[in-house]
């Protein structure tokens, strides 16, 4: 067991005493298919994380362009929620890995595409060493990064105004630091243009240039928090986890 998921589940208990809300862990890629009883979750794989053996990760390189593929939360997002993950970019080019919460169900990630914004929730785009939001259009966001670099990424969503915020730490990002556009103005982002339903799934899509073998990005512990309820003492926690298992590897 890693480091990582020693923590949580060492955390959870906590937080059920506390009564806080506990983190609902969606997948950490240890054992097993990487992405079973996803919605075509096929032909993802899983490698050795180069900076500590004993992890296992998601490899995004070599999916097929243009594929979504999903799996639902579990617990609808209503109100608010906190959803994080591990990233590490393979190199400097053709990784375009899209992450996104929607009121689609799974089962119907097929029939998404990008012009479709009244059903994307939050999204982070990784593209060739950038990170873009999708707000309408994909944004770049101000705060750059390296390859071969583990980030932590935390996106604070509000379902009821239909906006989010969002954090990176890792790298020269020692604290967590508010994601921005290009130009640091703008810190809070919107999402969806019509529909207000609850978000109910998380999705992957491979874009077109992601399927080079020389290049993609690699994805672990990704976790949602349902409800913000003493966001604090969980940020607080995860933020150590995260600088614990930086400064290990």
């Amino acid at each position: 067991m890693n480091i990582t998921r020693t923590f949580i589940f060492t955390l959870l208990p906590l937080m059920g005493i506390m009564g806080i809300s506990q983190a609902a862990v969606i997948a950490d890629f240890e054992g097993g298919s990487p992405l079973s009883g996803w919605e075509d979750g096929n032909g993802w794989n899983t490698t050795t994380d180069p900076a500590n053996a004993s992890n296992t990760v998601l490899d995004t390189s070599g999916r097929s362009p243009n594929f979504n593929t999903g799996v639902a939360l579990g617990s609808d997002i209503s109100g608010s929620a906190t959803f994080s993950f591990d990233f590490r970019l393979t190199s400097s080019t053709a990784a375009d890995l899209s992450l996104y919460l929607t009121d689609t169900d799974a089962g119907d990630f097929s029939s998404l595409v990008d012009t479709q914004s009244d059903h994307f929730g939050p999204t982070i785009r990784l593209v060739d060493s950038k990170i873009q939001i999708f707000d309408g259009a994909f944004e770049d966001i101000s705060q750059s990064i390296n390859t071969h670099t583990w980030y932590t990424i935390s996106m604070d969503v509000n379902n009821t105004t239909d906006t989010w915020s969002g954090s990176i730490l890792g790298g020269s990002f020692v604290t967590p630091t508010a994601l921005t556009l290009t130009g640091g103005s703008d810190s809070e982002f919107d999402f969806r243009n019509s529909m207000s339903g609850d978000l109910t799934s998380l999705g992957f899509r491979a874009n077109t240039n992601n399927n080079a073998s020389s290049g993609g990005a690699y994805i672990d512990n990704i976790t949602i928090i349902p409800e913000p309820s003493s966001m604090l003492l969980i940020t607080t926690a995860l933020g150590t986890l995260c600088l614990f298992r930086r400064r290990r590897r």
